[in-house]
C-alpha cells in the first residue's frame, strides 16, 4: 500500500486490546512489538499514574492513583464528585519517617495534606490528629501480644489539663454468695502492702443508704487495718486476719456487691 503520513492514518478504536503492534528500532534493525509488551518486564519511572475509567466518573466508581508529591510517594484512592480536581477519598503517604493515611484536603504530613489522618511514626507510636480512638464493642480494649495485660473498658475519659499519677493503680468488683444476717463474709484478700478504698452494698433493698458502706484498708507488713469513710446502719466493712470482710445486719440472706480501688 502507498506510504501515508501518520496524520493521514485512520484513528484506532479504543480502548486498545494490547495485540496492536508498533515499529521500533532495536539493535539497528526495525522490528515490531505489541502494545502489551512495550514495558513488559521493565521497571518504569513515572511522575504519576492514573488508573480510572474517565477522569470524571459520574457513577461514583472508585479511582486509584499513585503519584510523587515533592519527595514523598503517594497512593490515592478517591471518588470524584465532579469535573476538575474535586477530591473526596483516601490518601496514603510515607515521608521517610512517618507513614500516614487519611482523607484530604487539609492538615499535612510531609508534602501531602489530609483532613483527618492516622500516623505511625519512627518510634512505632500511633497518633490520631483529630477525633478519638473508638472501640466499637463493649468490654473490648487494648491488649498486649499475649493477651495477659489489657485495658478493657465500656467508657474511659481523661480530662484535659488534669494529672493522674498512679504507680500501682488497680480496681476490681464482685459479688458474694447469699450471706446470712450478721455473718461476716470475705470480699477479697489484699496482696502486699498498700491502701485500698472499699465499697460494699446490698442493691436489692428499699433503703439503699442503710446498706452502703465505704472504708479505707491499709496493709503494712501483713497487718490490715480498716478506717471507716462512710458508715451505714445495716452494713459494715472490717478486716479479719489477711481478709477484708463485710457484714450486713438486717433483711435475711443478702448478696453483697463490692468494689475497690487500690491506690498504691
Amino acid at each position: 500500500m502507498a506510504d501515508k503520513k501518520i496524520s493521514a492514518l485512520t484513528g484506532a478504536s479504543t480502548p486498545l486490546v494490547g495485540s496492536e503492534v508498533l515499529p521500533i528500532v532495536q539493535g539497528g534493525s526495525t522490528v515490531k512489538v505489541s502494545i502489551a509488551d512495550v514495558t513488559a518486564g521493565r521497571d518504569v519511572a513515572m511522575q504519576s499514574l492514573d488508573v480510572s475509567l474517565p477522569f470524571y466518573d459520574p457513577n461514583g466508581r472508585p479511582r486509584i492513583r499513585t503519584s510523587v508529591s515533592g519527595a514523598d510517594p503517594v497512593l490515592e484512592w478517591d471518588r470524584w464528585s465532579g469535573v476538575g480536581t474535586n477530591f473526596n477519598g483516601a490518601r496514603f503517604i510515607y515521608d521517610g519517617t512517618t507513614f500516614a493515611f487519611g482523607n484530604a484536603p487539609t492538615g499535612s504530613v510531609g508534602s501531602l495534606t489530609f483532613t483527618n489522618r492516622m500516623e505511625i511514626g519512627a518510634t512505632g507510636d500511633v497518633k490520631a490528629n483529630t477525633g478519638n480512638f473508638v472501640v466499637g464493642t463493649a468490654n473490648k480494649g487494648i491488649v498486649d501480644s499475649t493477651g495477659a495485660t489489657s485495658l478493657q473498658f465500656t467508657s474511659l475519659q481523661v480530662v484535659s489539663n488534669k494529672t493522674i499519677i498512679a504507680p500501682s493503680f488497680t480496681t476490681a468488683a464482685g459479688d458474694t454468695a447469699s450471706t446470712p444476717t450478721a455473718t461476716p463474709v470475705t470480699l477479697f484478700t489484699p496482696s502486699g502492702d498498700g491502701v485500698w478504698i472499699v465499697n460494699a452494698l446490698v442493691t436489692l433493698t428499699g433503703a439503699p443508704a442503710a446498706y452502703i458502706a465505704s472504708s479505707m484498708i491499709k496493709a503494712s507488713g501483713g497487718v490490715l487495718a480498716a478506717t471507716a469513710i462512710s458508715t451505714a446502719t445495716n452494713m459494715s466493712i472490717s478486716v479479719s486476719g489477711a481478709n477484708v470482710q463485710a457484714t450486713q445486719t438486717s433483711g435475711g440472706d443478702q448478696i453483697i456487691a463490692f468494689s475497690y480501688i487500690r491506690l498504691f
